[in-house]
C-alpha cells in the first residue's frame, strides 16, 4: 500500500508543477476523519488536515477539503523517501523551504515542486472503505482501522441513539474494552461483545 501511495503521489511528476502547493482552507467533511489503512501505511483525516505515514515510503502531511465526492490535498510537510533526497531527512518535517534551506543545490526545484503540490481528485468511502483517485491516477483503498477504548465509570448504558432519550440496549462495567465504530460528535458509537449502541464520550479513555 506504500508503494501505491507513493506511486499515487509522485506520478503526479508527470503531470508537472512550476510552483508550491495552492493554499487550501482548513475544513473538511466529517465522514472522512479518522485513521485509515495499516499500521505501515496510515491516512489520518482530521479536520481540515490530513498526514500520511508510510513505512519504508514518504511520509507527508497538510492540509484538505473535501465535499461532495470531491477532495483537495495540499502537502505542506515532507518526510522520508523521495528518490532525491531519500537518507537525508531525518527526526524532523520539512517544509519546502526548510528543504532547500538544508540540502541547498543537492535539490533541485523541480525535485521540491514535484513532492510539494495541491493533489486534487475524488474520494468516496463505502463501509470502512476510503477509495481516492487522484488526478486520474489508479485508485487507493484504505481499511479504516479499529479504535478501541476502556469505560471510565462504574456502569456505562450503551443507548439505541446518540442521545440520553435514546433507550438503554445494555450496560457495560468499568474497564470494559470497547471497539469504537464512529464519532458523529459527543456520543460514540461502540460495539462490546454482542452489545451496539451509542454512549457519552466523557466516560470513555483511552486504552
Amino acid at each position: 500500500m506504500g508503494i501505491l501511495f507513493m506511486a499515487l503521489v509522485f506520478g503526479m511528476a508527470l503531470v508537472g508543477c512550476a510552483s508550491g502547493p495552492e493554499p487550501v482552507p482548513t475544513g473538511a467533511d466529517p465522514d472522512l476523519n479518522g485513521t485509515w489503512g495499516s499500521t505501515n501505511d496510515e491516512m489520518v483525516f482530521n479536520n481540515g488536515s490530513f498526514e500520511n505515514n508510510s513505512e519504508g515510503s514518504s511520509q507527508l502531511k497538510g492540509t484538505y477539503t473535501a465535499s461532495g465526492g470531491n477532495i483537495n490535498m495540499a502537502i505542506t510537510h515532507y518526510y522520508g523517501g523521495h528518490p532525491a533526497w531519500k537518507g537525508l531527512l531525518q527526526s524532523k518535517w520539512y517544509t519546502k523551504d526548510q528543504i532547500k534551506e538544508t540540502f541547498g543545490n543537492t535539490i533541485s526545484d523541480k525535485q521540491l515542486n514535484d513532492s510539494f503540490k495541491t493533489l486534487t481528485g475524488k474520494y468516496s468511502i463505502s463501509g470502512n472503505v476510503l477509495t481516492m483517485t487522484l488526478k486520474g491516477m489508479r485508485a487507493a483503498k484504505y481499511l479504516k482501522q479499529s479504535q478501541y477504548m476502556i469505560v471510565n465509570t462504574d456502569a456505562l448504558n450503551v443507548r439505541s441513539g446518540p442521545s440520553a432519550d435514546n433507550s438503554v440496549v445494555g450496560t457495560l462495567p468499568r474497564n470494559t474494552r470497547v471497539e469504537v465504530l464512529d464519532k458523529p460528535g459527543q456520543w460514540y458509537k461502540i460495539r462490546s461483545g454482542n452489545i451496539e449502541g451509542y454512549v457519552n464520550s466523557t466516560l470513555l479513555k483511552d486504552e
